[in-house]
């Protein structure tokens, strides 16, 4: 589970770059869904910043 929650939030980072901050966002509070704490929890929140603010939800 790790792995497979790890792969989707580097995945998300790269949707982030290409401009695909809804899906990012999306994917990143999935993950939050099912961890609160920990490494993942941090990349998480880490790339759902990233998608808030390049979508322009936040600056």
């Amino acid at each position: 589970m790790k792995t497979n929650s790890s792969d989707s939030l580097y995945h998300a980072l790269d949707l982030c770059a290409s401009n695909n901050f809804e899906r990012a966002l999306a994917i990143a509070d999935q993950s939050l869904a099912s961890v609160s704490t920990g490494e993942l929890a941090t990349l998480a929140h880490r790339v759902r910043g990233l998608a808030l603010s390049g979508n322009g939800t936040i600056r």
